[in-house]
């Protein structure tokens, strides 16, 4: 159903996009680089840092606009920058591999799905899908809409269609001990907010969530950047992505029913085991990308720092599509100065998407307040002794 949303709204977008020049691209990009920093956080500060990291990642090399050489130390491998494999794949997979060696422990505690009929639970999964089918279109539709939203990311489109699910279920006290209509509703969600994230994704360059930020990444690796371009140079590009995911998502489904309760035991396996071996394939991958030994460097460099930053809890998404899209609010803000001054600023739609910045930013703190003033209201009353 997403990917279907996506096919309807490519039209409309495309019309969109020819309203949207160099200021209301800054400004989109900005937006996409903190609403992820801070919707990936629980601190708005932590958010906000991450995605300035980011940016501030994004100024090693060249000027995008001069060409001017910044911050390279006189090393040639910095000419262009940091790998953008190495970063990702350090930022994601080798922190999360150190994270999971630190702790000492296998993934998980034991083997999942080591039922003895599993054919049986796949013919009951399939009934209770086809006798709930209202409850996967509804998420599909809802899993569509939120995907289409800027940084809402899966979580928010679950929790919504499980809470309408239950408000429309006849047995709501089900919900929470293990209600099949909860698992489809949020699963119907789940994946059909991928197709709605492709939407701003591929159109502005805004993630729907941190898979969206990381397949920014692999657009830019394969000289497919988002944005205006894409949606009228490659449209037939755009509609391949959406009509593969919507091929993989039955295919993967297929295999993952066959494969699932075998592959699933690798979460059993001692974290000294695994852990090497996935930062092996990803220093390999950072290799193969850029031919040369540096990329390993920066590969584990941002390994160690995505560890550090996940300690102290600043977002890893965040900083990295605020390095893959730096260089575009570089550009675009320098094209809107000498076009419009600093009007650009004015620009109707700029005006709109810099107040969803501040209110995305300021949102937070008055909800904070907001608890903190309801809870002094609720006061205990005072516990006095009888007059004498």
């Amino acid at each position: 159903m997403g990917v279907l949303a996506l096919t309807l709204l490519i039209p409309f977008v495309r019309v969109i996009l020819m309203a949207v020049g160099s200021a209301e691209m800054f400004a989109l990009s900005l937006l996409g680089v903190l609403a992820i920093g801070v919707l990936t956080t629980e601190s708005v500060t932590r958010g906000l840092l991450s995605g300035l990291i980011g940016l501030m990642l994004s100024t090693i090399g060249s000027d995008p606009i001069t060409g001017t050489l910044r911050y390279t130390a006189g090393s040639i491998y910095l000419y262009d920058g940091l790998s953008i494999t190495g970063v990702t794949l350090g930022l994601f997979a080798i922190a999360e591999m150190i994270r999971v060696f630190a702790g000492g422990k296998p993934i998980a505690a034991a083997a999942v799905g080591q039922d003895t009929n599993i054919m049986s639970g796949i013919r009951e999964g399939m009934r209770d899908c086809a006798k709930n089918l209202r409850t996967i279109l509804n998420g599909g539709i809802i899993g569509s809409v939120v995907g289409f939203l800027p940084g809402m990311g899966g979580t928010v489109a679950m929790f919504l269609s499980y809470g309408h699910a239950k408000q429309r279920s006849k047995h709501p006290e089900r919900f929470g001990k293990g209600a099949v209509e909860g698992i489809i509703a949020a699963e119907a969600a789940n994946n059909a907010k991928e197709g709605g994230g492709l939407v701003p994704t591929l159109a502005f360059g805004i993630p729907g969530g941190s898979t969206m930020a990381v397949f920014i990444g692999v657009l830019y690796i394969i000289g497919l950047p988002p944005g205006p371009e894409l949606m009228n140079e490659n449209l037939h590009m755009v509609y391949y992505m959406g009509w593969s995911l919507a091929l993989a998502g039955i295919l993967g489904s297929i295999i993952g029913l066959g494969l699932a309760p075998q592959v699933a035991r690798l979460a059993k396996m001692p974290s000294e085991i695994l852990a090497p071996l996935l930062i092996a394939f990803s220093i390999a991958g950072a290799v193969v990308d850029t031919r040369i030994v540096f990329g390993v460097y920066v590969a584990i460099a941002a390994g160690f720092l995505g560890y550090w930053l996940q300690l102290l809890k600043y977002s890893c998404a965040g900083i990295t599509l605020g390095y893959l899209l730096g260089p575009v609010v570089e550009r675009k803000m320098f094209i809107s100065i000498n076009a419009y001054g600093l009007d650009f600023f004015t620009r109707p739609l700029t005006l709109a998407i810099l107040a969803m910045i501040v209110f995305l930013v300021a949102r937070p703190y008055f909800q904070r307040r907001r608890k903190r003033r309801n809870a002094g209201a609720v006061e205990p009353p005072s516990q006095q002794g009888d007059a004498p």
